[in-house]
């Protein structure tokens, strides 16, 4: 029999792997408790966990667990893991407790319940430990609780109401990944393909069992947000301090990045590039040919709207409409997202990236003259045209190898089984 920890880390390793389901937590087993009496008791600096339920390895699991959490949360903010009196009080709730059950805090049930006041320096967190409780609800219990706790810290009037459930989901992540780092390039490709969720929809999720998109794009929105913090050299906890202060997400992002806020084009950019950057740039590996040879033949292709139609435009087309606002917009972008790319393009098709980014680079310059950018654009056009020949070539070579490895006229093909 799989003890409760083990199913928990195999839960956590299904849990964003494609069409694996997450398993759930085993029912403590009774009768297997070491403890010398009904509940058992272990500390963290932060968490004193009692249990009802009396399973020591279960109640063990939740301390390891727990402690690896403190160091999850110092990647976004500073707390006082000193001071004893701010204490996260966490309770195993057993099925067969005939202690009534805790009230749910909002419409969307969930299997735990916490409780926290501006009046009280304690949190209190009650979860039902049984076969209902999934590893990512085990998870999203523990965080909501130390953003609670955190929030209360700086100062929040009701902090496990303004807990934001994207945060939650994005610290859940981290906590998961820091046990199983192998999910990044995983959970990176995952992402890279899909279009970003407005920040409007993470202002109004609430905190519950969230679509697996925003789960991830959670994760992604507070690694940018982490990123441009930096740049801004905020302090560290000024995420948790403007929200303990009630500001929406909307203002925070306002009041935080003025510059980018004030005018609407850049503040419609300001997620989807930074998705696109901060998804594709933490992916590791190289792309194959076929890939690197897709994406360029993508980005090469100019469609705007012309009136009500989407029209295909030839560059010969294209240049002379570079004074248009909308042309150098989605220029700029392309030339973004070839950056962010760049690092992982196949080598065969390095050169053709490259020319065609001198291209997209020089558009938008006034200085540049109409026949230079045609003469770049047909630069580019010479180099895609050899890297085709050159990834034919390869190709060739590759196949024939493996023919000749194989001994046969067609590539070996490994009975199944």
């Amino acid at each position: 029999m799989n003890t409760p920890w083990e199913i928990i880390s195999l839960a956590a390793l299904c849990l964003c792997i494609p069409g694996v389901k997450a398993e759930t937590i085993a029912t403590p087993q009774p009768g297997i408790s070491q403890d010398t009496g009904s509940n058992a008791e272990r500390l963290t600096d932060t968490f004193r966990i009692i249990s009802s339920i009396g399973d020591a390895p279960s109640t063990e699991y939740v301390r390891e667990a727990c402690t690896r959490l403190e160091g999850v949360f110092s990647l976004v903010s500073p707390w006082r893991r000193r001071d004893k009196e701010w204490r996260i009080l966490v309770e195993l709730d057993s099925p067969t407790n005939t202690t009534p059950p805790a009230p749910k805090p909002t419409a969307t049930p969930l299997p735990y319940h916490l409780a926290a006041s501006a009046t009280s320096p304690v949190v209190s967190l009650r979860i039902r430990w049984d076969t209902a409780l999934s590893h990512e609800d085990f998870t999203r219990a523990l965080v909501h609780a130390l953003c609670a706790r955190v929030l209360l810290a700086h100062g929040a009037a009701k902090p496990a109401e303004a807990v934001p459930a994207w945060l939650v989901e994005a610290l859940s992540r981290e906590f998961i990944l820091a046990r199983f780092p192998t999910l990044f390039d995983e959970w990176a490709r995952q992402s890279a393909a899909g279009r970003p969720l407005p920040v409007s929809t993470f202002a109004s999720a609430n905190i519950g069992k969230p679509s697996k998109t925003f789960s991830l794009q959670s994760f992604w929105f507070l690694r940018f947000l982490r990123q441009e913090l930096a740049a801004k050299k905020m302090p560290h906890g000024h995420l948790f301090t403007e929200i303990a202060r009630g500001k929406t997400l909307d203002d925070f992002l306002a009041d935080t990045f003025p510059e980018e806020w004030k005018d609407a084009d850049q503040r419609a950019l300001w997620w989807p590039l930074g998705y696109s950057q901060t998804t594709r740039s933490h992916m590791s590996g190289t792309q194959t040919m076929a890939e690197s040879r897709t994406s360029l033949e993508k980005a090469t292709a100019f469609v705007f709207a012309i009136g009500e139609v989407d029209t295909p435009l030839t560059p010969t087309q294209l240049i002379p409409l570079r004074s248009q606002k909308t042309v150098r917009d989605e220029i700029a972008a392309r030339l973004f997202r070839l950056k962010v790319n760049l690092g992982h393009v196949n080598p065969v098709w390095h050169n053709a990236w490259h020319t065609y980014g001198i291209f997209l680079e020089k558009f938008s310059d006034i200085q540049v003259a109409d026949a230079t950018l045609l003469r770049l654009w047909e630069n580019a056009q010479a180099d895609i045209r050899a890297a085709r020949t050159l990834e034919a070539e390869v190709s060739a070579a590759l196949k024939q190898a493996q023919q000749k490895a194989s001994g046969t006229a067609a590539p070996h093909t490994n009975p199944p089984g």
